[in-house]
């Protein structure tokens, strides 16, 4: 059976169907590179996963239900006083017609001035009842007008005027293909949050959200000067609100390994539910399905996490060997780490790519990606982990 690619998770425990371990994961050289069919059908899946958040734009029941009952609230009083109108003139119009009858008795009941007064107060008792209908209206509308933003409102209120705290992850995916010789310097780059970011405020950057960025530099390949391209992640935009930060790169992964990442290691049962299926992160860590625990790749049953929409959360913690470190500037909370385990460093399936600077130290924020090939390319799909800059990095 052919399992498609879902952002799922499975509900077992340790105990239930224990992740298998994939091959150690191949960074740099040795990693076999992605065909573009590869890339494309690895695309058409990972675009057909239902997009979990929603950047603010759903359609609630309630919001539906609400502008139906204005709209009979609003009709029902306008009737009423269109009929209230109607019997008012016909009765003024049966008193007319039987005052005809009363003229040969009483020659002054059907004077001027008697009309004039009968007219004066039926003109009276319209404009009341109209007046009220338009007022009536008016207020439901302004009413209306008024709730809307209130409705949105929390999440407006999510990151306004709020600094995202050194440490935190930012998972993304890249929209665009970069690579130095279509790249221009000052071209824009942007990314889409993956999964709900939580802070240790309270305050949550939604998925869906964007981090705009831009080339800074781009170096062809040349004789004897391998090819890279710098990139500089600088603007967070959520709930309406542009944030400046500073980020450096701690891990990038192509999009096939995203794919994999999705995938459950043990094929299901005929008593299995897909989404409980054991899957395994970039990097070795065990997620033992939705909503289940995260188990570190060294050893499963020191649960380092737990499974969420759209992602995992848990705890950073250093790669020994490489520059990743964990907890930096007393930021310990739960991080947003998407398909990527809680150490992973570096690149995974992208044959030839390395992290020629991360952004860490000066120049800050400018992240560095070179080959050790005449080929550079970054996909659109890739995706990447950024980590929020200590305000004085090492």
């Amino acid at each position: 059976m052919t399992l498609v690619a879902l952002t799922v998770r499975s509900r077992s425990g340790p105990g239930f169907g224990r992740a298998q371990r994939n091959a150690p994961d191949q960074t740099s050289a040795g990693a076999p590179e992605e065909s573009d069919a590869q890339r494309a059908l690895a695309r058409r899946r990972f675009r057909a996963m239902p997009d979990v958040v929603t950047n603010g734009a759903t359609t609630s029941a309630t919001g539906f239900v609400t502008p139906i009952r204005a709209a009979i609230f609003d009709a029902l009083c306008v009737t009423l006083c269109v009929t209230t109108l109607v019997a008012f003139c016909a009765t003024t119009f049966a008193e007319t017609v039987a005052a005809r009858f009363e003229m040969f008795r009483s020659v002054h009941f059907f004077t001027p001035r008697a009309m004039f007064r009968t007219a004066l107060g039926a003109a009276s008792f319209a404009a009341l009842c109209v007046g009220i209908s338009v007022g009536l209206c008016a207020t439901r509308c302004a009413a209306q007008t008024h709730a809307q933003p209130s409705a949105v409102a929390p999440e407006a209120k999510a990151v306004a005027g709020i600094a995202i705290p050194a440490g935190t992850i930012l998972p993304i995916e890249l929209h665009s293909t970069l690579s130095p010789e279509k790249s221009k310097p000052g071209q824009l780059v942007s990314g889409r949050i993956m999964q709900d970011v939580p802070l240790a405020s309270g305050v949550t950057i939604k998925a869906g959200s964007k981090v705009l960025g831009r080339v800074v530099a781009v170096t062809p390949a040349s004789a004897g000067v391998p090819p890279s391209i710098s990139l500089q992640f600088d603007q967070l935009i959520s709930a309406h609100q542009t944030i400046s930060i500073t980020t450096n790169l701690r891990a990038i992964a192509g999009f096939m390994r995203i794919d994999e990442a999705q995938i459950p290691t043990t094929g299901p049962s005929e008593s299995d539910v897909y989404r409980w299926l054991p899957t395994t992160q970039i990097g070795g860590d065990a997620v033992y399905g939705a909503d289940g625990q995260v188990g570190s790749a060294e050893n499963a049953d020191e649960i380092i996490g737990h499974s969420v929409d759209g992602g995992v959360l848990g705890q950073v913690r250093a790669k020994p060997g490489t520059p990743c470190r964990g907890a930096i500037a007393g930021n310990d909370a739960p991080q947003a780490l998407w398909v990527f385990s809680s150490d992973a460093c570096g690149p995974y399936g992208l044959a030839h790519l390395s992290i020629a600077h991360a952004g860490r130290t000066s120049p800050a924020g400018v992240i560095i990606l070179a080959s050790d090939t005449a080929k550079l390319k970054i996909p659109g799909g890739t995706g990447m982990l950024l980590r929020v800059n200590a305000p004085t990095e090492d």
